[in-house]
């Protein structure tokens, strides 16, 4: 494992989705923001049977000098994870040489901040879905994953997938309006597991909490100063983010490489 616990400036990425091309044009743009470590919120592309896009982000992130630490979301092969934090559960795994998973809870420092890990979510498509080929229910955020991560009180950075109750006006609109239709069963099980992310913030009090999942990306600031970030998706803006630990200025990273973005 590369100790790039020093790095003052570190990078935010939102889902990616196991696509490739989107991987080779943002982790040499990450680099050209001066960034060596980046945090994934989830939805990676961690997938059954094909290890192309892992290998292809490997590629990108040992030419760029970039270590990837993942915080896995909803749609992710669980069985392959689960198999990976089977010796060490507690501690990140290698899924290689420049990427690592984040498990439930897990906590660290760098550069005097402390950071909380907490990944997962419940697909509100999930009826849509093949149990073990593109639907896991070790998705789900349980009640002890919550005891886990507020086990060490609060924390300066959160790192979710799933967004809390109270956060940006973007995700609060398409939980109002329910743009696609989805049915009240679905939805139901869905917010059970934005009710425990809002749980665990509650505890951790974060004055920056970062999250993927909604494909809505949109930044607020509370009276209390706490701060919510909702990362855009592949091929969106406000994808990648830098974030500055001296001071915890965040800047949303527009590099014109990338090409047109929705």
């Amino acid at each position: 494992m590369m100790d790039r616990s020093l790095d003052t400036l570190v990078g935010f990425a939102g889902d990616w989705h196991g696509n490739s091309s989107w991987a080779a044009m943002t982790i040499p743009a990450l680099r050209r923001a001066g960034v060596r470590t980046l945090f994934h919120v989830g939805d990676f592309g961690i997938w059954p049977g094909d290890a192309s896009f892992i290998d292809t982000v490997e590629y990108w992130a040992k030419t760029a000098d970039v270590t990837i630490w993942v915080t896995p979301g909803n749609h992710e092969d669980y069985d392959q994870i689960d198999e990976l934090f089977t010796t060490k559960p507690d501690a990140p795994a290698q899924l290689s040489d420049h990427i690592w998973l984040l498990p439930r809870g897990y906590r660290w420092s760098q550069s005097g901040r402390s950071f909380v890990s907490l990944g997962g979510a419940a697909s509100i498509d999930y009826r849509d879905r093949t149990p073990g080929r593109s639907w896991w229910i070790q998705e789900q955020i349980l009640p002890s994953d919550v005891e886990r991560t507020t086990r060490g009180g609060r924390a300066d950075i959160l790192i979710t997938h799933e967004a809390p109750l109270e956060g940006t006006e973007a995700v609060a609109g398409i939980r109002r309006t329910n743009p696609q239709g989805w049915p009240a069963e679905t939805v139901a099980y869905a917010r059970s597991g934005q009710e425990l992310i809002t749980t665990a913030a509650e505890v951790i009090k974060p004055a920056l909490h970062v999250h993927g999942h909604w494909h809505a990306p949109d930044e607020v600031q509370f009276h209390d100063g706490r701060r919510v970030y909702s990362m855009g998706m592949d091929f969106q803006a406000h994808n990648l983010a830098t974030l500055d630990l001296n001071d915890m200025q965040w800047n949303w990273i527009s590099d014109r490489k990338l090409g047109p973005v929705r």
